[in-house]
């Protein structure tokens, strides 16, 4: 059975990040050359390069995440930074993403801070560097793989595949995958493919004694859909771009993984992610995989250890999302170009690669995506390591692409709350509203709520907000809650929502994931950048009670504003913020809402 993931998570008293640790080291930084070349010079880059795989159950050898740990492996983190391997890296060229990599004068940075004795600030070594954004997106399904492989200590380069029958309920227009290992840091790559349940019989028989092998496979028998993910485990298409997973079709996953000197489990949890929306509706663009290989191939030449697959001119106008990659087990260079028929100029590279890795590869997002005209001709070129094995090599390319002509597939969009419409406030409703202030602005005026006490979320949600500290106020609702409060409030006192929200998730009544999008309501909402300030002058007396959520963001995650009782007193105020997942969910969190009214209303 398809397990519906729950976007919940919990998190550290907000005192603890009422600041990012970032700004903490910069208004703690001594005058000494070494505090500000670490503060100023290397948490940046180790954000911006390493995070992601270097942290506590991250795949990366070694914790990244404070002073303290870095500067005990200093020395190794400049000699892999200086010898280019890391961050993991394989294309040189082309239209597709890349991942961060430091420059030169960021190198010479690290090394001057590591020869002058990498200091670090005592009292700022075991704080934790924040992550340049969190990894939020919804999860519409998962399905556990790969139960009772062990990885052996000493295997390399080992491939297995697996297959699940997806029993969703209906289709899912997915977004991007995620993948939760059981013992991080094993499972460099891995390809995923969906189609019917003949698909999978199908590589099985092709490739029965080492498991699936998609390489020069899918051009035989095309998937429905193709993505994966390499050793960061995370994979998303750009905003506006979706695949289709059909109810009933199969699952087949091919991981890639090397041995670390012990036996692992292989076990891991892969997760259909919501895709990245524009805001317009729920608008989607469906891709399809388009494969560049021998089958199908217009042209076909080898020159020894060089082989070459030209295609036929596109017959319409395709916008590339994504490029996976397969030139075969023997494949060492590759170049996918593109070039229009009908013109002399030099054809554009799609990627470039001048030393193949499997286990440094991932499938590679074209974002922004990236037009190909009608009349384009694709080519593949892939260099094996001698002529004998480029005679054995199937390889191929497969591109994400979505046809230009086509508009859109819709997302499902929830805008009314999830509770019966036609009920009304009840008497704790009716006495929360009539406790609110007026908060003028020069073009507007704003009703104020106060802090949304227990015995109101219960009466129009249904449930009780949870875990709190008291029976006053409702604290440890999540933003997703609190967004879908927002709403039912408004529907229950008959005004128009604010929210509509997509993919909407829910375990039971409980909103726990969705995307969301202001419209154009007159009901209650979150306050918004610049709003907080006005109603921390109407109510005062509230700050530092809750943390309160709002609908401001900072990358994936949403701000809380105005500390609570379990902060230092003199962190609380109206300039107290933080930034937390918008799925957290937490006794010290709760909030107050807003809505516009008309200069002359006395609604």
């Amino acid at each position: 059975m398809v397990l519906f993931v729950l976007a919940l998570s919990t998190t550290a008293f907000a005192a603890r990040v009422s600041v990012t640790p970032t700004q903490i080291a910069v208004e703690r930084a001594a005058d000494t050359g070494g505090t500000r070349s670490f503060t100023q010079d290397i948490a940046p880059l180790v954000v911006r390069c390493c995070l992601s795989c270097h942290r506590v159950g991250g795949p990366g050898a070694y914790p990244l995440e404070t002073a303290a740990q870095i500067k005990r492996v200093a020395r190794t983190m400049l000699e892999v930074i200086d010898g280019r391997t890391m961050p993991p890296w394989l294309p040189v060229g082309g239209v597709a993403h890349r991942l961060e990599r430091p420059s030169d004068e960021e190198i010479s940075r690290v090394r001057a801070w590591v020869e002058a004795g990498a200091m670090i600030d005592p009292e700022t070594r075991d704080v934790a560097l924040a992550p340049r954004a969190a990894d939020n997106a919804s999860a519409l399904a998962q399905w556990r793989i790969g139960e009772g492989w062990t990885i052996g200590a000493t295997e390399s380069r080992v491939m297995r595949s697996f297959q699940v029958v997806s029993d969703i309920e209906r289709d899912l227009l997915i977004g991007g995958w995620r993948m939760a290992p059981d013992e991080p840091g094993l499972v460099s790559m891995t390809l995923i493919a969906s189609g019917d349940a003949s698909l999978a019989r199908a590589l099985d028989e092709r490739d029965a004694s080492v498991g699936f092998r998609f390489t020069g496979d899918l051009g035989v028998r095309p998937a429905a859909s193709l993505a994966g993910f390499g050793v960061e485990g995370r994979f998303m298409l750009p905003e506006g771009f979706a695949m289709r997973v059909a109810r009933g079709d199969a699952l087949t996953f091919e991981m890639h993984a090397d041995g670390r000197g012990r036996d692992e489990s292989g076990a891991a949890s892969i997760e259909a992610l919501a895709p990245r929306t524009d805001g317009r509706g729920g608008a989607l663009r469906l891709v399809e995989p388009l494969v560049v290989s021998a089958q199908g191939a217009a042209r076909q030449t080898r020159d020894a250890a060089r082989m070459v697959f030209e295609m036929p001119p596109l017959e319409r106008d395709l916008d590339l999302a994504a490029i996976v990659v397969r030139p075969g087990p023997y494949g060492v260079k590759v170049l996918l170009t593109a070039e229009h028929a009908a013109r002399t100029d030099a054809a554009q590279t799609l990627l470039r690669i001048d030393r193949y890795s499997v286990h440094l590869d991932r499938p590679y997002v074209v974002d922004p995506s990236v037009r190909l005209p009608r009349g384009t001709v694709l080519s593949l070129k892939v260099v094996s390591e001698n002529e004998t094995l480029a005679a054995r090599s199937t390889p191929q390319a497969v591109l994400l692409v979505a046809d230009a002509a086509v508009e859109v597939a819709r997302a499902p969009v929830e805008v009314a709350c999830h509770a019966n419409a036609s009920a009304r406030l009840g008497v704790s409703g009716h006495a929360f509203l009539q406790d609110d202030a007026t908060v003028l602005t020069a073009d507007k005026r704003l009703r104020a709520t106060a802090l949304v006490p227990a015995a109101v979320f219960a009466e129009v949600m249904g449930y009780e907000s949870e875990p709190r500290t008291g029976p006053t106020n409702a604290a440890g609702m999540s933003w997703f809650e609190a967004v879908d409060f927002a709403n039912c409030l408004s529907e229950r006192s008959g005004l128009r929502v604010a929210y509509a929200i997509e993919f909407p998730q829910r375990d039971g009544g409980r909103l726990v994931g969705g995307v969301v999008h202001r419209i154009d309501g007159d009901g209650w909402r979150l306050p918004e950048k610049g709003e907080w300030e006005l109603l921390y002058a109407a109510r005062p007396e509230l700050t530092g009670v809750l943390w309160n959520w709002t609908f401001e963001n900072e990358g994936d995650q949403r701000v809380v504003r105005g500390g609570c009782w379990a902060d230092n007193p003199g962190t609380q105020g109206i300039t107290t913020r933080s930034s937390v997942p918008p799925a957290t969910r937490n006794e010290l969190f709760g909030v107050r809402l807003v809505r516009n009214i008309a200069d002359h209303a006395q609604q």
